[in-house]
C-alpha cells in the first residue's frame, strides 16, 4: 500500500454522515468488514513484510475452534524465539512485535515463519527481517 491520505466515507442508517472519528491501522492484505459468521478458515496476516520496522499480525477464524490462538515465531533453524498468546473464544487476534525474542533480545535480520495455532488448526507465513 502506498503512503498518502485515504479517506472512508460513513453513511448512518437514516442517510446521516457523521461526526465519526476512525482510529486503527490499515493492513492491506484484509479486504472487507470480517464478521464472525463469515470466516470460514483460518488466516495469518504479516504487515508490512519484508519487515525493517514494528511488524503486526492479523488473524481471523471461526469462533467454534472455541480455544487460545497462539502466534509462534521461529528462525530458520527451527528455534522457537517468540510466542504470544491471544484472548480465548474470539474470532479475530491482532498483536504487534518489536522484534525481540523471549529474552528481550533484538532478532537478527534474516528469514523467520510466523506459525498460528488455534486448536488443531494453523496457518504459516514467511517473514523477512531487514535491518
Amino acid at each position: 500500500m502506498n503512503s498518502g491520505t485515504y479517506y472512508l466515507v460513513i453513511d448512518g442508517e437514516d442517510g446521516s454522515c457523521g461526526p465519526y472519528q476512525l482510529e486503527g491501522e490499515i493492513i492491506p492484505t484484509i479486504t472487507g468488514v470480517v464478521e464472525e459468521e463469515d470466516v470460514t478458515t483460518l488466516s495469518l496476516a504479516v504487515n508490512p513484510n519484508p519487515a525493517g520496522s514494528t511488524i503486526s499480525f492479523f488473524s481471523t477464524f471461526p469462533i467454534v475452534y472455541n480455544d487460545t490462538p497462539i502466534i509462534e515465531i521461529f528462525n530458520v533453524a527451527g528455534k522457537r524465539i517468540m510466542r504470544m498468546q491471544g484472548p480465548r473464544d474470539c474470532s479475530a487476534f491482532s498483536y504487534t512485535w518489536d522484534k525481540r525474542d523471549m529474552h528481550g533480545s533484538p532478532v537478527a535480520s534474516g528469514i523467520y515463519f510466523v506459525r498460528l495455532r488455534v486448536g488443531r488448526e494453523e496457518a504459516v507465513r514467511k517473514l523477512v527481517i531487514l535491518r
